[in-house]
């Protein structure tokens, strides 16, 4: 071929922009695609477990389901060594799930196959086992023309656990106790936080001011957490001592916002200044 025609059929090969643009789905071509890829995995998921659950029926028990249904030891042990095996737990197969694989085989027995529900999952069948085989096959039924969820398909079989409301809102006081609790291990972690840093000024390289700035703003997060509970009608556990006014912010003293800082920090923080100072000189003095 020649390089001017390999040039104009590489040219042709490319697309426009607009035919590589996709037009998005319509309402009923979204429909109509979802119904497909939920036909082919309940499909998939339903057989699949349907075939393990004869495999495991005919090999574990003899095909026998008056074995299956027995309170037997040796059956319990069967069960548990084969979802020991490696691999078993990783591929979502324990004790519980090998056992609904049978009774999901059971019930393909029972009805005649399960291609009536192709919408329905396994563990909406899981929701039918041990009723009565006409009640199996109209709550299947409306599950299907419905397009119930698992839940509401348990609630119709009259599960207890589908019938549970939904938790209730905590209490406010419940919430403010919440709010104390939080408040307090804040304060903890405000007094960790503040003597770390007090204690290794020198090795993290931060200036007086710094670790003044950090011991205040600690504080002023506490404080702002507590006005919030008071405006909810609960005074806070405050930080000890006596609270006093410090300025936040600001180059010249009298400048920034001042916040209510503890007093028993205060002290703290001008002991820690104090004791800074007074390393600073010896050094000097080396």
């Amino acid at each position: 071929m020649a390089k001017g025609q390999g040039a104009k059929a590489k040219t042709k090969a490319k697309a426009s922009p607009k035919a590589t643009e996709a037009a998005a789905l319509s309402d009923q071509q979204a429909k109509s695609l979802a119904e497909r890829i939920l036909r082919l995995t309940s499909k998939s998921d339903v057989e699949k477990r349907r075939t393990i659950g004869e495999w495991l029926l005919v090999e574990v028990f003899g095909g026998s389901e008056e074995a299956f249904r027995s309170k037997s030891r040796w059956k319990d042990q069967s069960v548990k060594m084969l979802a020991r095996q490696p691999g078993m737990s990783d591929a979502g197969w324990t004790r519980n799930t090998l056992d609904q694989a049978i009774e999901l085989f059971l019930l393909s027995k029972a009805l005649k196959g399960l291609e009536a529900w192709p919408h329905l999952q396994p563990s909406h069948f899981s929701q039918v086992f041990g009723l009565e085989l006409a009640k199996q096959r109209a709550l299947l039924d409306e599950a299907e023309r419905s397009g119930w969820t698992v839940k509401r398909l348990a609630q119709a079989a009259g599960w207890q656990w589908a019938e549970k409301p939904a938790g209730e809102p905590r209490s406010l006081k419940t919430e403010l106790a919440f709010g104390r609790m939080a408040l307090e291990r804040l304060g903890a972690l405000r007094d960790g936080l503040g003597t770390f840093v007090l204690e290794r000024k020198g090795k993290i390289g931060a200036t007086d001011a710094q670790v003044t700035r950090f011991h205040t703003l600690l504080f002023e997060l506490q404080n702002l957490v507590g006005l919030w509970l008071e405006g909810s009608g609960m005074k806070p556990s405050g930080p000890k001592g006596e609270m006093v006014p410090v300025a936040v912010g600001g180059s010249r003293p009298g400048a920034g916002t001042n916040v209510m800082v503890s007093s028993e920090l205060l002290e703290l923080m001008e002991q820690g200044k104090a004791a800074l100072a007074a390393q600073a000189k010896r050094r000097k003095r080396r």
